[in-house]
């Protein structure tokens, strides 16, 4: 009963980590916009200033809409008839371009349906097949700075504003995964000290297994994608492969935090040292990535990856890596609040 509340926290936490930068509402929309099924239209006047995902639903963007950020389409259906002042990623799914569609970007289209009206404008390039997207995604614990800051680039005042504003979102999302950190301790940390244990153990392994997971799996659920069928597949595969992710990436901050406190000779209990790890490693990592040009953001996913891979060694955190029977046994600290063993006696009196 205490496992499946704690699982069932951290599915909610999650999906409100997801849908931060996704608003629910019409109009000036402040950061983009997830579809999952179901439908959404944007309609004549209106305008999106973000990202706009579609993983399995059917959107409409009418005439006189305006998308300010790239676009990217995971099966389903997508009508455009305004401007998109972005990218255009489909993947899967139909792409419907009517005549007043005006895209300033490329157009990708890996395995999905194009019709496209003779009229409808694309300024940037149209590339087919296996080509890779520009459309780039975000970790929970990045900023939402990609791919906008073109936007304020004739207004100085307007790009210290955007900046700010990415920086301020940039250390909410980080509290955010550190509380979500504190809460799976709270209810996890035996798991969690398995997974955090298998990646010191076996980096190698965790970090090749973790990547080899990130990159098949999507490639995978994609081409499940392609079928409306197999649709609610895809969208339950990705929300289980970030959550795997995530879950690894605490754990990672976790052993952070022991380390730390270690170093500077504290005791810290699991929670509180999951925080402070968590929310390190989230913010340098985060940072990192934005000031690297072009290859920055891979950088999250390399310590993502570790997280992923120890994980599925140790299945979900329920068994431990290596297993106690190949090394020496296995040894955990004694879980945060619980009163230390007494000492094996010292011999016969």
């Amino acid at each position: 009963m205490k496992r499946t509340l704690s699982f069932s926290l951290l599915f909610l936490l999650l999906i409100v980590i997801l849908a931060l930068p996704a608003p629910a509402y019409a109009g000036n929309l402040p950061d983009g916009k997830v579809v999952m099924g179901g439908s959404y239209t944007l309609s004549s006047g209106e305008t999106l200033d973000g990202d706009l995902v579609i993983m399995g639903g059917t959107v409409t963007i009418e005439e006189n809409a305006t998308v300010n950020g790239d676009v990217a389409l995971f099966g389903g259906s997508l009508a455009i008839a305004g401007d998109i002042n972005g990218d255009v990623s489909a993947f899967g799914g139909t792409v419907t371009l009517q005549a007043t569609a005006r895209i300033d970007g490329d157009l990708v289209n890996a395995g999905s349906t194009l019709n496209r009206d003779p009229q409808a404008v694309i300024t940037g390039q149209v590339v087919t097949g296996g080509s890779a997207p520009s459309f780039q995604f975000d970790l929970p614990f990045s900023s939402p700075l990609d791919g906008r800051i073109s936007l304020h680039r004739n207004s100085f005042s307007g790009f210290l504003a955007h900046l700010l504003f990415g920086v301020l979102w940039l250390f909410f999302r980080v509290f955010m995964l550190s509380a979500l950190a504190a809460l799976v301790l709270m209810f996890l940390e035996t798991p969690t000290q398995r997974i955090a244990r298998a990646i010191i153990a076996q980096p190698a392994l965790s970090g090749g297994l973790g990547f080899l997971t990130l990159i098949a799996v999507p490639i995978v659920l994609v081409i499940f994608g392609l079928t409306i069928i197999l649709l609610p597949v895809t969208v339950v595969g990705f929300l289980l492969l970030i959550l795997l992710a995530l879950y690894g990436w605490i754990a990672l901050g976790y052993e952070t935090g022991q380390r730390l406190a270690a170093a500077l000779k504290q005791e810290w209990a699991a929670p509180v040292a999951a925080v402070v790890g968590t929310f390190l490693i989230s913010l340098i990592f985060g940072g990192v990535a934005k000031a690297i040009p072009c290859v920055g953001w891979m950088i999250p996913w390399v310590g993502a990856g570790f997280g992923l891979g120890a994980v599925i060694l140790t299945q979900l955190g329920t068994q431990a890596y290596p297993p106690a029977g190949d090394s020496a046994p296995e040894v955990l600290p004694a879980p945060s609040g619980d009163a230390a063993a007494p000492p094996p006696p010292s011999g016969d009196a």
